[in-house]
């Protein structure tokens, strides 16, 4: 019997002019984008397969701009796994993804969501950086989360980094049903059912 593949929701989030149509469609078209064109929403849907595993895609490329700030919380309740990207050689694109995890953890309402961070543009960082490796490697680790520098330019972990989020998202919810398991198990059998007895002659008591 053929098993169902697999979809996954990811969204790209950032500041607006980090690169993150180049870098979605680089991944996804292996095209180079040159021109920056702001985005509001753009979907793209791939098949990939990551570690052997068949996977269906569907990215959501969205707006960096504050225009689109009202949109954000509808893309954040729909993503499954969310990749934040900023640039190495603007830092208060840097300081935005900060602030971009913390709306997600909030609109999730989830200590552990999927991320991956991503820092764009390494392709210009020897001229360019203003947020070193060491910084970006101490925030991922303090997020536990994966962390990536990349290049749409030269196809520098393009692929890496949305094969990553979609391990990161695995991984999760491997966690978190074997979470559930052990709360399941640790429950005495029949607790349930006995307490909602002892509830259900207390009230024929008192009626």
């Amino acid at each position: 019997m053929t098993l169902a593949v697999v979809e996954r929701k990811l969204v790209v989030l950032g500041s607006g002019g980090v690169g993150k149509s180049a870098l979605t469609q680089r991944f996804i078209l292996d095209i180079q984008v040159s021109d920056y064109d702001p985005t509001i929403e753009d979907w793209y849907r791939k098949q990939e397969v990551v570690d052997t595993v068949p996977v269906t895609l569907n990215v959501l490329d969205t707006a960096g701009q504050v225009d689109f700030q009202t949109m954000k919380d509808g893309w954040i309740r729909d993503g499954e796994g969310f990749m934040i990207v900023y640039s190495l050689c603007d830092r208060e694109s840097f300081c935005n993804a900060l602030a971009l995890r913390e709306e997600i953890l909030r609109t999730k309402n989830k200590n552990e969501t999927p991320i991956v961070l991503v820092g764009n543009m390494c392709d210009l960082a020897d001229r360019k950086r203003e947020v070193s490796r060491d910084e970006a490697v101490k925030v991922a680790k303090r997020w536990d989360c994966p962390y990536y520098e990349t290049s749409s330019v030269n196809s520098i972990n393009t692929d890496a980094c949305f094969h990553e989020l979609v391990r990161t998202i695995r991984r999760i919810e491997n966690e978190d049903r074997t979470t559930a398991l052990m709360l399941r198990r640790a429950l005495p059998e029949g607790g349930m059912r006995k307490r909602k007895r002892r509830k259900t002659r207390k009230l024929c008591t008192i009626i």
